[in-house]
């Protein structure tokens, strides 16, 4: 069958197998050739001998049949292990995947027999090793990609990938397997690999220890250090921790000159106790005539007779107790300059990168994990005084120590000073040794602890969901991984940090054993002309006092090298480009006209708009509402307003300024933004509120909290207004965090716009409304523009703006887009319900039938129906309580409600009627301002139409003292036709069905039972 109806090629044990007419055909010798030139390389890499091999076919074809046998490496190749054939696509779409891929698991099952899963990492990143050695560019830069993942925090720990490669094969865990399988050849060679290799496809244990003597998390970090340290391009250097702190040294020119005057201080000291133990050994007390002139004792050559002895050791001890005083002052005010100093450097460098990142862009804020800026404000800031304190002042120190004290020995003895500075290279040599290596463990531990760190952070922001899915095993295995690489981080660090101390004591001690042996050797052989007794006690004292300085020299120059890491990755930070404002901005004040969007287009990505071609117009007092599916962009409207990005496109103009002409800060001053999370500072509930203005008086603040109804709330915790709340509490619920957000809009009455992003979807309809209210300020002064996902929220709007892909699709009021029957009234149906959409027009029909409303002129009907909002209550659920106010009217669009009232004799419930589509409930006590005197609850599932006080009286306002008077007296009438009715069945004293409108309800009945409730029972209105 194949040789009808496929051409072949062969290349040794291959036969490389095309249709004929496909595309294949016209490129199959060069595809022959690349398999057999894949398949020498995979089995040079293995140890095997290709001619050793069965016969091994490869089927290039336009698509792979549902029926093709094998296992799937990839979504266009299969191997048929069982046949020893090779599927592929090959096309001109599709020109093939590397051959390597396919002839390594292929050559590895057949040489090697089956393998465990797990092993398939190893196997793909010796196929992306051999493909990228024979020219495939994708491969051959799999190493500099891993960099680049390492540079991104995207470089996962690789037991997480291996463990994870056997069931999810992606393009990143490919990339880091061909990028460590490169490491470890290079590393330690192609056999070494080869034989793990095979070891590892067999359930022996740990192959990878046995084979590279550490575990992989070991031999991980090694590999992403080695990364690390090549991406340091001259990072890590002496001079350039010096560059970098000498410019902040400026403002304290007077300290360092200061500081270098203690040094020497300090130095000259620890030169004058060895010179006058000498002194002391040689001349005092083995009388040796002196070499130089005594002042009141005598000239050079002069000795110490026994009567002047104790003068002149007294003078000395005088002169001795002198110096020490000098050295104590000198030494305590070199620490204390040198403290300032360093500290003044950390608190300029913390204030300026404060202020830094406050103007970088919100892009580098949300992209940045909190803890890798913490890592950088806290480690990497202290790294740089540290240059200074740790590295700069002991190099100076410690050089000019080693000068003097170098100078001071040859002046004794040159030649017992060569054997005594013998050991100084040898110091060097452990020193530089040891700090490279200190050095690339230092930049791994910092690596390592801030994943730990952001873990952590991690955890405790994800408690709910751990709990809740009993994730616990799992984040417990992570951190037990992330813990045992810093354990072993740490373990490396303190044997290298005590392997370079025990070598700098073995260099101290021998030079000690060489010095007092040859020494002692010159002062026989010389009879104390070469070197005196006492200068060879000096000599041993100036060489403890050499070595130390060497020491620490050492230990300075390893303090510059993590300085000098410091202030490169506190660079990347610091050359960030901040929020430009136009050089001569325009004014921006109070918005009079409108904001218009004209063209605009925006993308956070390159070549993916979240906004095209956007156009929209917001007229200054109004509320504005954007609506849309999920993903439509209309959130983008947060972002570009308050400039927290800017349109890529087009423009936003604020009464006609252009806000990119403008400064942000002038123009996020006039836009207050409420976002539906609200961040809690931790701090007390009193200044999180004055986040708002933070000189508002305390009276302001309570007023505010008092009109968006959070006072009592705030009264019942324990410490009231003082109590310290923070943005993970519990203390504060999501409703009362929202209204605290508003508390703080109140305060900002600078502002002219409101921007609002579901900012009180927690909170209750008729609460929202009455805040919303607020938020407008005083005579609807302000702005008011809502971004809502709760269409119910913006039904009150002047005007809808609906987004779709980008772009404003319909625009208008409520019952204009409904009308349409647009996108806007598809998106009521699927939130709401069809009751919503046709249920608020005849809303509006049977408001003209109420009779306060009755009387009213039909435009005014018209934006009393406007005010409408739909709402649904569940079976059993009060929509109103006896006894509370009346602000709301409802008129029942679906389904049924009963009217209770409460008997105070019997202590029971009553029902007096039921109510259906159609009726209304509460228009009494709605339109009178009394409170409610029955309860009305849901008998089934109900859907209501919800007219509300406060929206109402806005209205009224508008309309002048006739219509409420009017309103008033219609009222009244009713209210007098109900007592006459019920005065009739009081002297009937019998049950009777009243029909026509009644307190109680719209035109349904009241049934009142006996003459004793009948007044009571007239009047209550649910």
């Amino acid at each position: 069958m194949i040789a009808e109806t496929w051409l072949a090629r062969s290349a040794g044990v291959l036969t490389v197998y095309c249709q004929a007419g496909s595309y294949a055909e016209d490129h199959l010798d060069e595809i022959t050739a690349q398999y057999d030139k894949a398949l020498r390389g995979v089995c040079a890499a293995l140890g095997v001998d290709p001619a050793a091999l069965p016969p091994i076919s490869v089927h290039l074809s336009p698509f792979l049949e549902p029926g093709t046998n094998g296992r799937e490496l990839s979504a266009t190749t299969r191997v048929d292990f069982d046949r020893n054939a090779i599927w592929t696509v090959v096309s001109s779409e599709s020109p093939g995947d590397n051959p390597e891929f396919a002839l390594t698991h292929l050559v590895l099952e057949r040489a090697f027999g089956p393998g465990l899963p797990e092993a398939r990492f190893w196997a793909d990143g010796l196929a992306g090793y051999l493909a990228g050695r024979s020219g495939a560019s994708y491969y051959a830069e799999a190493v500099e990609r891993a960099k680049k993942m390492r540079e991104e925090g995207q470089l996962r720990p690789l037991v997480n990938v291996v463990r994870q490669y056997a069931e999810r094969r992606s393009a990143a865990a490919t990339t880091i397997a061909a990028a460590f399988v490169t490491y470890l050849i290079d590393w330690r060679g192609a056999e070494r690999y080869r034989r793990f290799l095979t070891a590892a496809r067999a359930p022996n244990g740990d192959a990878f220890t046995r084979a590279y003597g550490r575990p992989l998390p070991g031999v991980d970090q090694t590999w992403v250090r080695r990364m690390e340290a090549t991406a340091q391009a001259g990072g890590g250097k002496t001079l350039i921790a010096i560059r970098g702190v000498l410019p902040l040294l400026r403002p304290y020119a007077l300290q360092v000159a200061g500081i270098l005057v203690t040094i020497i201080l300090g130095l000259s000291f620890d030169v004058f106790m060895p010179l006058a133990i000498r002194f002391i050994i040689d001349h005092i007390l083995t009388q040796r005539p002196t070499g130089f002139a005594i002042p009141f004792l005598g000239p050079a050559g002069t000795r110490i007779e026994r009567a002047d002895q104790d003068n002149v050791l007294y003078g000395l001890a005088a002169l001795m107790v002198f110096m020490f005083l000098l050295n104590a002052v000198a030494r305590i005010r070199q620490t204390s300059m040198t403290a300032s100093v360093s500290q003044g450097i950390n608190f300029n460098l913390r204030m300026r990168m404060l202020e830094h990142i406050q103007r970088l862009p919100i892009a580098y804020h949300s992209r940045t994990p909190a803890t890798e800026v913490t890592q950088r404000f806290f480690t990497d800031i202290a790294y740089v005084p540290a240059a200074f304190s740790g590295g700069i002042v002991p190099i100076v120190q410690s050089g000019l120590a080693i000068l003097i004290f170098s100078f001071t020995m040859f002046s004794l003895n040159p030649w017992l000073s060569l054997v005594a500075l013998t050991g100084l290279p040898g110091f060097a040599f452990a020193a530089r040794t040891g700090r490279a290596t200190i050095r690339d463990n230092q930049r791994e531990t910092a690596r390592r602890s801030q994943e730990i760190q952001q873990s952590i952070v991690e955890n405790m922001n994800a408690q709910v969901l751990l709990k809740t899915w009993n994730a616990r095993p799992t984040v417990m295995e992570r951190f037990r991984e992330k813990l045992a690489i810093n354990r072993e981080l740490n373990v490396r660090n303190m044997v290298i940090t005590s392997a370079f101390g025990r070598a700098s004591t073995l260099i101290t001690n021998a030079a000690q054993v060489a010095l007092l042996v040859i020494g002692g050797l010159i002062v026989i052989y010389s009879g104390g002309q070469d070197l005196t007794p006492g200068g060879l006690f000096a000599f041993y004292a100036l060489l403890l006092r050499l070595y130390a300085p060497a020491g620490t020299f050492a230990g300075a120059l390893q303090t510059l090298s993590l300085s000098a890491d410091g202030l490169e990755r506190l660079g990347k930070v610091m050359e960030r480009d901040e929020e430009a404002d136009p050089p001569n901005p325009a004014p921006i004040g109070p918005l009079r006209d409108a904001v218009r969007f004209e063209g605009v287009s925006f993308a956070q990505v390159k070549g993916k708009n979240l906004l095209k071609g956007f156009n929209a117009e917001i007229r200054a007092g109004t509320t504005t509402a954007f609506v849309g599916p999920t993903g439509s962009g209309k959130a983008s409207l947060l972002q570009i307003l308050p400039r927290l990005y800017d349109a890529t496109e087009g423009s936003v103009t604020w009464d006609g300024t252009d806000i990119r002409a403008a400064r942000r800060d002038a123009v996020r001053a006039q836009i207050i933004t409420l976002s539906q999370d609200t961040f809690i500072f931790s701090t007390t509930i009193y200044e999180n509120i004055l986040i708002g203005c933070h000189v508002a008086a305390e009276s302001d603040v309570v007023a505010a909290a008092i009109r968006v109804g959070l006072h009592d709330a705030i009264l019942a915790l324990p410490n009231g207004y003082d109590t310290v709340v923070g943005d993970r509490d519990t203390t504060l619920s999501t409703p009362q965090r929202q209204r605290l957000a508003a508390a703080r809009a109140l305060l900002r009455t600078d502002a002219s716009v409101v921007l609002m992003e579901d900012a009180l979807s927690a909170v209750e309809a008729a609460d929202q409304r009455e805040i919303e209210q607020a938020l407008r300020g005083p005579r609807g002064s302000r702005t008011l523009i809502k971004v809502a996902q709760r269409l119910t929220a913006v039904t009150d709007a002047d005007e809808i703006f609906v987004v779709d892909n980008g772009a404003v699709v319909e625009h208008g009021t409520h019952d204009e887009l409904l009308d349409r029957g647009g996108i806007y009234t598809q998106m009521i149906r699927d939130e709401l319900g069809e009751a919503a959409v046709s249920g608020a027009r005849q809303a509006a029909r049977r408001l003209s039938k109420l009779g306060p409303f009755a009387s009213l002129p039909p435009e005014v009907l018209e934006e009393t129906a406007r005010l409408l909002l739909y709402a649904e209550r569940r079976a059993g659920e009060v929509i109103c309580r006896q006894g509370t106010m009346g602000d709301e009217l409802y008129i029942i669009g679906r389904g049924h409600v009963e009217i209770v009232v409460e008997d105070e004799e019997q202590g029971e419930e009553r029902i007096v009627n039921v109510l259906g589509e159609g009726d209304y409930v509460g228009e009494i006590s709605f339109i009178r301002r009394t409170p409610r005197t029955a309860t009305v609850r849901a008998q089934d599932k109900v859907e209501l139409h919800v007219l509300q006080r406060l929206d109402f009286d806005a209205l009224l306002e508008r309309l002048g003292a006739g219509t409420v008077a009017q309103l008033e007296h219609t009222a009244q009438e009713r209210i007098e036709d109900t007592r006459r009715k019920l005065a009739i069945l009081a002297s009937a004293r019998s049950t009777v069905t009243v029909t026509g409108p009644s307190g109680i309800s719209g035109p349904g009945a009241a049934v009142v039972k006996d003459e004793s409730r009948e007044a009571r029972v007239g009047h209550a209105d649910g």
